[in-house]
Formats: structure tokens, C-alpha cells, sequence
């Protein structure tokens, strides 16, 4: 194993070698292990409905990042270092010729008639929604469920009567389109569960879905006025046109390549991804095509472009899913060897670019650990670093392809059956949920959410004694533009 200038890591593991721990190691590396007590400490500190075993696998895996990575300060660790910078950047360095690869068929793309837009429109066989996420980590805690169960229906009442649904999706959706008013790409009726598709499918122009349980949590859906939106839909439908067209053409690239994967691909993969340090030699490990095979090492540069934890988490998903995973490394292999032979080069102002972000990045590691000179300061500091991530707080990341080359060079291990037994532990005690008056005889609960109440007052103009209910039955007041309370009703 080449040595890495600037940093000293020893490398002492060889071809089998493993960490010997017993019940109360979770992980090891870098001669410092994390305890059992150590885990149920970080995971009590996380907020109530969490999923502790995904959520200490989390913690374990980003144990492992901030141990082998303040070793590596520790020991020398430059962030000017070229050798350093050429091995770790060699996955972004790829991902950009890709990127180039596909600018250059856009450029050969041919322009999408007004005509056509305008059919695909007429057609409806897609559309942009809008949408509000309330997301539920973990089903086990079910006061905390009924909590979140109660804000989304709560939302609905708002979004319903009449509230502004952008406002809506921008203050309180927890999906990735929340930022852009809760608009979703175009989408076709299949994209929807079964089970969902007539409720979202069959919504009038304008209108709001029921509460929808998912299996990412509570959400609501409304489908925009054709009014609304014309210029993202256009965007959208010149996008899946151009989307097809780049589709048909990188699978004619890949179908004269030969590619084909080898034998039992997901039971290889899980294994590199369990033990990056211990490569297997086959030089056809994911597969091979005619221009050759694909190794293992050329499979560990594009794992390198996923980030460390959601790495790892791949190693716990079914044979179907590393299969996919295999699949797709092994077109961006065949596209990369493509681009570079049609002489597609990243040039210097790109790589530049990105060399420069990794050194910023990279600095923001080492001042976290400079002042750790000894064992103990790591293990203090890798302590109080987990403590900020698990109250929320992020330390600065790793860079993804650094991540693995640390990886690849120091003996680190997660022991499965130690941080099963502290996630299935109870933790903490719940903390209570919504508010909840009651009156005498059968009791109509209305679960208020101050969060949502403060909002109602704030952004629609209702006076502070309005709350907002959980009930469809109950009365919401909306600004001053309506003079009366407005009942919500319910499509559910």
C-alpha cells in the first residue's frame, strides 16, 4: 500500500485481519472505540420519535469519520497537499467529466417546439403539484406520531379554508421542495402510491388533498390552477423531452459497451462497503465490458462521490437495491470511458473550482482537531462533536472522497449486534404531546399546535384567541378580507 504524503497513517491491517471487541464496543478505529454507554448517551440527546437504530447507525459511522479524520490531523494531515488532493478529489474530478459529457449533449440537443408543449400540456399525463411534508421518523413513539399526525391535520384545516399554500410549504413542509413553495417536479399519476393516486389524481384545479399517511410521514397535495405554474411546466416539459432524448442515447452507449455485471454483484458490494480497506484483487469485481473489466478500486472512486453515512447505509438495503447501485457505477464507468475518448476533458478552471472547495472544506476539519495533540484530546473532542450533531448542531463535513481514502487506509469496524442492543434500549421517557382540552361526556379533543397558532396570527391576520384544530368540524378565523368564520370541510 502506497504510503500518503502528509499523512502518517499506519496501515496495519492485512488481508483478513479484524478489530477484536467485546458486548460493550459499538466501533473502533484509530486505536479509540466508542462504547455502548458512549451511543445511548449521544442517541438520548436526540429529539423524541427517532428511529434509534437508524439513527445510531448514523452516529457510529460518523464516529468512525471524526476518529480516523482527527488521526489524520494528528499526524500531519495538509490541506495543501497535492498528493493528498489528487487521490481524494479523483471522484469529483469524474462526476465533472460526466457533467461535461452531458453538457456537450445538450448542446446537440434539438429545440422543442411551441407546438409540442402545447400538445403535452393539452394531454394531462402529467403534472406539477404542490406539497406539505410533515415527516414521521419513527412510527414506535405514538404519542409523538399522533403529535405530527395532528399539525398535518392541522395544516389541512389552514391550507383548505383558504391559506396561502406556498406560505404554508415554505414554513413548515420538511420536503426538499419546501423552499420553492412545496412545487413538485412533473409527475405522472403512476409516480403517486396506489392507494393515494385517486385522492391526488382526482383533485379539482385549486384544491387540497385529505391528510395522507405515507411512508415518509403525514402529507397534503394540491394541484395548482392552470394559471399557476405555466412557465415551470414548460421548464418541466422541455426537461423530460431533452430527458428522454439524452436517456435513449447514453443506453445505445451502454448496450454497444457490452457491460454486463458479474456473478452475485450485491454480495460483493456489500462486502466493500463493509471493508473499503480490503479491496479484492478480482479485476472484474462489479463487472466488465468490452473496453474491460471494472475492479474494485475503479468501484471504490465512485462510491466515493455518496456521502460517508448514506454509504454505509447501503450495506443494511436488500440485493435489489446494490444491484441498481452496481448498475448505475457501472454506466457512469462506461460514459466516463466514453467521454474520454471523445476527447471530453475537465479544464483547468473547473478543476480549479473544485480543488479549491475541497481545501476550504478540508481546512474546516483540521481547525476542529488541531488542538487535539494526544488520545485524549481526540477522544474529548470526537465526544463533543457528537454531542453538537446529535443536538443538531453539524460539525464541519468530511469530504466524501477523503472519507473512504481514510477508510482505505485504517482498520475501522462497527459491531452490528453491540448497537442493536443499545437502539432496542427504551432511552429517555417521551416528552408529552399537544394540548388537549377535555370537556365532560364524549369529549371532541382539539389538539392546538402553538407553533401554527403563532403563524395564524402573524401571517393571515387572526387574533390571538383563534386557535387552529385538529377537527374539520371546527372554525378557523382568516384575515380581515373575510368577515366571517370559515368552516373547513373535509375530502378525506
Amino acid at each position: 500500500m502506497n504510503p500518503l504524503v502528509g499523512i502518517a497513517l499506519a496501515a496495519t491491517l492485512t488481508a483478513g485481519c479484524r478489530i477484536v471487541a467485546d458486548r460493550t464496543t459499538v466501533a473502533a478505529a484509530a486505536g479509540q472505540t466508542l462504547t455502548a454507554a458512549d451511543l445511548n448517551q449521544y442517541l438520548d440527546l436526540l429529539p423524541v420519535g427517532y428511529d434509534r437504530l437508524a439513527a445510531g447507525h448514523a452516529l457510529a459511522q460518523g464516529w468512525i469519520d471524526l476518529t480516523l479524520a482527527a488521526a489524520a490531523v494528528r499526524r500531519g494531515l495538509d490541506p495543501a497537499d497535492t498528493a493528498l488532493q489528487r487521490r481524494a478529489l479523483e471522484p469529483l474530478v469524474r462526476a465533472e467529466h460526466l457533467g461535461r459529457f452531458r453538457n456537450v449533449l445538450a448542446s446537440r440537443r434539438p429545440p422543442l417546439t411551441k407546438a409540442a408543449i402545447l400538445s403535452a400540456i393539452a394531454a394531462d399525463t402529467a403534472r406539477l403539484y404542490q406539497q406539505i411534508l410533515v415527516r414521521v421518523p419513527s412510527r414506535q413513539n405514538q404519542a409523538a406520531v399522533a403529535a405530527l399526525e395532528a399539525r398535518a391535520d392541522s395544516l389541512r384545516v389552514l391550507a383548505q379554508a383558504g391559506a396561502p399554500f406556498d406560505q404554508l410549504a415554505k414554513q413548515f413542509s420538511q420536503a426538499a421542495s419546501a423552499a420553492v413553495g412545496g412545487r413538485t417536479r412533473l409527475l405522472k399519476r403512476a409516480a403517486f402510491p396506489s392507494e393515494h393516486q385517486e385522492a391526488i389524481w382526482g383533485l379539482a384545479p385549486g384544491a387540497v388533498t385529505g391528510v395522507l399517511a405515507t411512508d415518509d410521514g403525514y402529507q397534503l397535495f394540491r394541484r395548482p390552477k392552470p394559471t399557476e405554474f405555466r412557465n415551470e411546466m414548460i421548464a418541466e416539459l422541455a426537461l423530460v423531452a431533452t430527458g428522454v432524448a439524452d436517456s435513449t442515447y447514453i443506453d445505445s452507449i451502454v448496450g454497444a459497451s457490452g457491460l454486463r455485471l458479474s456473478p452475485g454483484v450485491a454480495t460483493r458490494l456489500r462486502q466493500l462497503l463493509d471493508h473499503p480497506d480490503q479491496p479484492p484483487a478480482d479485476s472484474g469485481f462489479l463487472g466488465a465490458t468490452t473496453d474491460g473489466a471494472i475492479g474494485a478500486q475503479e468501484t471504490l472512486v465512485w462510491l466515493g462521490n455518496i456521502p460517508d453515512q448514506a454509504r454505509a447505509g447501503l450495506t443494511n438495503q436488500s440485493d435489489v437495491v446494490l444491484e441498481k447501485m452496481a448498475m448505475t457505477i457501472a454506466k457512469n464507468v462506461v460514459l466516463y470511458r466514453e467521454a474520454v475518448r471523445q476527447g471530453i476533458r475537465v479544464d483547468q478552471r473547473d478543476l480549479a473550482g473544485v480543488t479549491e472547495e475541497f481545501r476550504a472544506t478540508l481546512s474546516k476539519v483540521v481547525d476542529q482537531f488541531k488542538d487535539a495533540t494526544t488520545e485524549s484530546d481526540v477522544a474529548r473532542r470526537v465526544d463533543s462533536l457528537l454531542r453538537l450533531a446529535a443536538g443538531g448542531v453539524a460539525s464541519a463535513p468530511l469530504p466524501a472522497g477523503l472519507a473512504l481514502l481514510l477508510r482505505e487506509r485504517e482498520p475501522h469496524q462497527v459491531f452490528d449486534q453491540a448497537l442493536r442492543a443499545v437502539a432496542a434500549g427504551a432511552g429517555r421517557k417521551a416528552k408529552p404531546g399537544p394540548i388537549v382540552e377535555k370537556k365532560a361526556g364524549p369529549a371532541i379533543g382539539r389538539p392546538r399546535d402553538p407553533e401554527l397558532a403563532r403563524w395564524t396570527v402573524r401571517r393571515l391576520g387572526a387574533s390571538a384567541g383563534e386557535l387552529v384544530y385538529l377537527r374539520p368540524s371546527q372554525s378557523i378565523r382568516l384575515p380581515a378580507t373575510r368577515s366571517r368564520p370559515v368552516r373547513a370541510r373535509s375530502v378525506d
